[in-house]
């Protein structure tokens, strides 16, 4: 450690990586540029972009805000941050370039493109960068202003002197790139890459990864590709641009318009080594794709060179072009800072406490000295960026340091980028809960933010297969807002709630030493510094957060806080010493004795040397064996030996904090410094990295006087104040628990108190006091008078509320279930306009895009169980594949002709009354980005019913629905009927309640539906599966496809044909199927399949009478359907056989007859063949359930299929069973 450094060195949350081992750096974003402009009403927007890597996102948000003429901005102030110093002189080169060429001029457009992007440059574009170069060094002043750190500035200056250096040789340079990309190729692919053939193979395979998402997804169909991917031109400039690093409009090496030889762009080079550390896979297309394919839909096709370069220098030209009007027409301003992220935003919270605390005052003194268009809370921003630095940092870190930062309105956001999260998850939604350690509907209590597109309902945009399947990295944005705008109550830590639990995960995950992924999934990056910044952020919105007490009370307060929150976070004993480290050092009062830093070297060991050459970067952690003051030689050895073999007994285990080897110990911690050893080891991994345990005396051990981060001092004295108080209700004294809880969101009549107030992740749990001296029998019908208004972190769903009264006990509890929609989100949603908007199209491309489309909201999983007709549902996260299944539903039979669907309820009391209603207008859409939309007006059955509670008030309702039936009567075709269940109609209102918050709303529709009514305008589009699959469980699902997409063929749009709205009795008689069919699929969810079994019948029945008296054979879709209800049948009827032994004799046989006409209808049905090979085999015909499972081929790729051969080869034996 560096001589002084415990006069500066702060902690930081983010365990110790050794990034000096990095093997690359990232000079250039592997993520499409991405507009972060949002209008917020104000004069003023300042966007804070963490990790910024290069200016594509400063360019895009930028000319976005140019683009919108009507808004009040009218400035921009931009701060970027990066840890990497080339990047951010990168920054402030490629910003100057910007302001200076003209984008219009193909030359200037090329010269930009070279220096951000490209290995070589041409002898006149490297005298041009020079030439640059040189300029902002001599006007230096102009961007070392925009530093906050001086220091930061002069490394950055350094950074930008060695461009102007002379540059190694090309060859050597490419030489020197070729043996990185073959070691690191290497370990990717896990084999070796030794030749020059091995590597263009190499970056062949790469560049296909990267053509399927040249354009948007989704392609013709699931398992499918498009002609672009296809195209070899495209192929060989994906591959010639990974090959050798650059590539232009013409062939590198050509001779440019005299200005000599081509040589290295210096900015891409390491500063102070100047070797190429660039990763194997950057490449500019990454920064441009997917592309708009309104603009370059028929790349590839004329098979031209350079096409996608040609499309990039043309949304290139146009970002910049943007930036040059937003400049001209509005003040820009951009900072810049070169350090870690998470300190930044400890610094800048800092600055913005000290700014709130001077509002206050001169809200106060009534002097206002606020910059004009400011508001107050300005001191946030409005925008919070943080690129994939989750991925390195951990969420929870940039959650809770970032996350304060933003403006306390409802138009700011924070976005965290996803990259590499699917180790321990197989979805992002299940990521989300694994990484936070809580469900998102606890989030604004414990985190103070609202996850806005929590992914559990669904993806905006499918995921391109290539990621579904783990074959390319994940790109997903989890979206942000400040929870807490309006006051609300503080719910308690009662030890048996949701917020309880989410302290002992956030325990474990910020003390997990072991099954940590290896990957970069940011599950592995918190430490118990972390865990004080979320309690103490925690502390601002639960009351109180930990237990009372916890340690004897004469003992310093960093001790008390320091044992509730061991045990209220379940922390393993060897933890604790570090904990009383931190809290010393975050509550230091003048007189205490401060936290002692350790900071020194160690020898290392023959792991860590491995590692380094790797280019692998570890997590360093510190096992420390404590030794009392005076030792015995037997006791020292006996240490060693513990010490050496891992053992935990009698030892701690700390983390290494911050970028040097150092760490705290708390001025009590009790340990023989003489004789105490430990080991530096891989927290991930588990490898030791010192050569041998290390003598504690051998580190320079000193006092640690550096303040903590104002914002954690104040958090955590608050909660230690709550800690060190008197519980919520003090035996005896109600008055005690009003005064505790009044106000703040809470409001009580006298003689009322709030004793209880508990948070879960489903619901809140309510218990109200009445004073004795009030009098009277306590009952709902006669409430006594009292009021009792209370402001809820998060809104709550009435109809499901419960409400039980004690007379005894004189008490109130109610249960408040959650509800997922946000009532307010209506005024500031920005609106969809639908009116315009394209009709879907009619033929054999149009349904194939449409049945991609529908394919792509059901995971790997989802898929399989649809093939063989068994269904996920039931509750918990599967309700949404019930969901999914209605959506696919509407858009299909909508497709078909359908106008009018009606979703009945399989818990109503009345069949035959649709809960929901639904008018659709204008069949299936096409919105801008190519995703399908359901224009429709609604109708809530239970809605309509409190709204309007009497006979003589539902005339009016029943008018205006009669009046909305004949608006749509000369499009009508067919009603289509959905059952649902309660879990799954309540998740539907919430899509539709949402999308109609997002609406703008056609003045013909609100005269139709006479709004404000019953009624309501909405949209629906798909709710696209989050699921992604690791590399090499990927592969192998990916050989699945074929066969599955095969056997999804039918389960939606059928093989291409379109009913075109089915007219006379074969359009009646197919609706009146299918209702048969999804009344049928809802009782075999329920397991009711006797039940199933008749409607089932019934829909068979309807069918085979037309198609009797029809044409011969029916439609396609008339087809289909009967063959789906038959293989419904046929399952139904196993299922049933199990379910009912004495009657399964019968429904074995007609579980046969049911699958044999399925196949006479579609021979190589595999459904059928399946469902009637099991059908046989339980009935002991062996040999022919083995010929019906021969005829599924090896490639079935189903487990069910497979289990079913293994019990028909034992159930044959050695005599080959019985014969059929």
């Amino acid at each position: 450690m560096p001589g002084g450094i415990a006069s500066h060195w702060v902690p930081t949350p983010q365990r110790r990586v050794l990034l000096e081992h990095a093997a690359f750096i990232y000079a250039f974003g592997n993520t499409k540029h991405t507009s972060l402009f949002r209008d917020n009403q104000q004069q003023a927007c300042k966007l804070l972009l963490l990790g910024f890597g290069d200016v594509r996102h400063v360019l895009a948000t930028a000319a976005a805000c140019a683009a919108q003429p009507a808004t009040k901005c009218r400035r921009l102030t931009f701060h970027l941050n990066d840890i990497g110093p080339l990047n951010v002189a990168r920054g402030i080169l490629l910003l100057h370039l910007a302001d200076s060429i003209d984008p219009g001029v193909p030359e200037d457009l090329d010269f930009f493109w070279g220096v951000a992007y490209c290995l070589q440059l041409p002898g006149e574009h490297a005298e041009r960068l020079a030439a640059a170069v040189r300029h902002l060094l001599a006007q230096r002043g102009s961007w070392t202003q925009r530093f906050g750190d001086a220091g930061e500035a002069r490394r950055i200056e350094r950074v930008m002197r060695g461009w102007l250096q002379p540059a190694p040789p090309v060859a050597a340079v490419l030489e020197e790139r070729r043996r990185l990309q073959m070691a690191r190729i290497s370990q990717r692919v896990d084999r070796p890459i030794g030749t020059a053939a091995e590597l263009a193979g190499a970056h062949r395979m790469f560049a296909g990864a990267l053509l399927v998402g040249l354009l948007p997804f989704p392609f013709e169909g699931r398992g499918s590709v498009k002609e672009h991917v296809l195209s070899e031109a495209l192929l060989e400039e994906f591959a010639e641009f990974l090959d050798a690093g650059s590539i232009y409009r013409t062939a590198v090496g050509t001779t440019r318009g005299g200005g000599g030889a081509w040589g290295v762009n210096p900015t891409l080079l390491a500063p102070g080594t100047r070797r190429w550390q660039l990763h194997y896979s950057s490449c500019p297309f990454r920064s441009f794709i997917p592309l708009d394919p309104a603009k370059h839909a028929a790349i590839g096709a004329a098979g031209q060179p350079r096409e996608v370069t040609e499309a990039c220098l043309s949304d290139l030209q146009a970002l910049l072009q943007g930036y040059q009007a937003c400049r001209a027409s509005r003040q820009v301003e951009v900072h810049f800072s070169c350090c870690n992220a998470l300190a930044l935003c400890s610094r800048l919270r800092a600055q913005q406490q000290q700014q709130e605390e001077e509002e206050g005052q001169q809200q106060v003194t009534g002097v206002r000295s606020l910059p004009s268009g400011s508001a107050p809370g300005s001191s946030g921003f409005d925008v919070v960026d943080t690129s994939n630095l989750p991925d390195h940092v951990g969420l929870l870190n940039v959650l809770s340091l970032a996350g304060p930062l933003l403006r306390r309105t409802q138009h700011a956001r924070l976005f965290t980028g996803h990259m590499l999260w699917s180790t321990g998850a197989r979805t992002l939604h299940e990521y989300v809960r694994l990484a936070c350690g809580a469900d998102p509907q606890l989030f604004p209590t414990l985190l103070g933010l609202r996850l806005m597109n929590d992914p559990l309902y669904g993806l905006a945009l499918p995921h391109n297969p290539m990621t579904s399947y783990g074959q390319t990295d994940v790109q997903d944005v989890l979206e942000w807002m400040p929870a807490g705008i309006e006051p609300a109550a503080q719910p308690t830590a009662t030890g048996s709630d949701g917020i309880s639990a989410a302290l002992v995960a956030w325990g474990d995950l910020c003390t997990r030493q072991s099954n940590i992924p290896l990957d970069r999934s940011g599950l592995r990056f918190g430490s118990l510094l972390t865990l004080l910044h979320l309690v103490a952020g925690a502390a601002r919105r639960v009351q109180p957060l930990l237990p009372p007490g916890g340690a004897p009370q004469q003992q310093p307060a960093w001790r008390q806080l320091a044992a509730s929150l061991a045990a209220a976070c379940s922390l393993d004993e060897v933890f604790t010493l570090q904990l009383r480290a931190l809290c010393c050092w975050a509550l230091q009062q003048p007189g205490q004795a401060p936290p002692l830093l350790v900071s020194g070297r160690v020898p290392l060991s023959a792991a860590y040397k491995e590692l380094a050459r790797e280019g692998r970067t570890p997590l360093l952690g510190v096992h420390l064996v404590s030794l009392p003051s005076r030792p015995t030689i037997q006791h020292l050895l006996a240490t060693a030996q513990r010490a050496a073999a891992g053992s935990q007994q009698g030892s701690h285990l700390l983390d290494v904090l911050g970028f040097d080897l150092s760490f705290l110990l708390p001025p009590d911690h009790g340990l023989g410094v003489e004789g105490s050893l430990l080991t530096i080891f891989d927290s991930a991994g588990g490898a030791k990295l010192t050569a041998g345990p290390v003598p504690l005396a051998s580190f320079a051990i000193t006092p640690y006087t550096v303040s903590p981060p104002a914002a954690l001092a104040a958090g955590l004295r608050r909660l230690l104040q709550q800690a060190g108080g008197e519980p919520v209700v003090a035996a005896g004294s109600v008055e005690g628990a009003r005064e505790a809880v009044h106000g703040g969101g809470v409001e009580l009549s006298r003689g009322l108190a709030l004793r209880k107030l508990a948070e879960h992740a489903d619901r809140f749990e309510v218990e109200l006091v009445v004073e004795e001296k009030l009098g009277g029998t306590l009952t709902l019908a006669q409430p006594a008078g009292l009021r009792a208004c209370i402001s809820l972190p998060w809104p709550v769903d009435s109809l499901t509320a419960s409400i039980k009264v004690r007379r005894s006990a004189r008490t109130i509890a109610a249960t408040l279930g959650k509800h997922p929609l946000w009532l307010r989100d209506r005024a500031w949603l920005p609106k969809l306009d639908v009116d315009g908007l394209p009709a879907w199209g009619r033929g054999k491309d149009a349904s194939s895009a449409l049945s991609c489309f529908m394919s792509c909201m059901f995971s790997h999983a989802e898929m399989g169980a649809k093939t063989q007709g068994v269904t996920l549902g039931g509750g918990g996260l599967h309700v949404m594949y019930d969901v999914k299944e209605s959506l696919q539903a509407l858009f299909v039979r909508t497709y078909e002709g359908a106008v009018m669907h009606m979703l009945h309820s399989t818990a109503a009391r009345d069949p035959n009354e649709a809960a929901l209603f639904l008018v659709v207008h204008g069949g299936v859409r096409r919105l801008p980005d190519g995703r399908p939309l359901l224009h429709v007006s609604y109708v809530d059955h239970a809605a309509a019913e409190r709204m309007y509670p009497t006979e003589r008030s539902q005339q009016e309702p029943v008018r205006r629905f009669s009046k909305i039936m004949r608006s749509v009567v000369g499009a009508r075709g067919p009603s289509n009927t959905i059952n649902c269940t309660p879990d799954e109609l309540r998740l539907l209102r919430f899509l539709l309640a949402r999308n109609a918050a997002s609406l703008r709303v056609p003045r013909w529709q609100a005269s139709l539906l006479e709004l404000p009514s019953d009624w309501e305008a909405s949209f629906v589009v798909p709710a696209f599966s989050d699921f992604v699959a690791e590399g090499d469980q990927g592969a192998a699902l990916i050989g699945q496809l074929p066969s599955l997409t095969a056997r999804m063929k039918g389960l939606d749009t059928g093989e291409g044909e379109v009913a075109g709205g089915s007219a006379g009795q074969g359009g009646a008689a197919q609706a009146a199927a299918t209702q048969h069919k999804e009344a049928g699929n809802a009782l075999f969810k329920q397991r009711r399949y006797g039940a199933a079994v008749q409607r089932y019948q019934q829909g068979v029945e309807t069918l085979q009478a037309v198609l009797a008296a029809g044409p011969a054979g029916g439609s396609a879709g008339q087809r289909q359907l009967l063959t789906d209800l038959l293989n419904n049948l046929g399952l139904t009827l196993v299922r049933q056989a199990e379910a009912e032994p004495a009657e399964a004799a019968r429904c074995l046989a007609a579980a046969e007859a049911a699958c044999t006409a399925a196949l006479q209808l579609d021979g190589s049905n595999s459904k059928a063949l399946y469902r009637r090979a099991l059908a046989l085999h339980k009935q002991g015909k062996t040999a022919a359930a083995q010929r019906d499972l021969s005829r599924l081929g090896s490639d079935a790729g189903d487990a069910a299929v497979e289990a079913l051969r293994r019990q028909v080869r034992a159930a044959r034996g050695p005599t080959g069973g019985q014969q059929a």
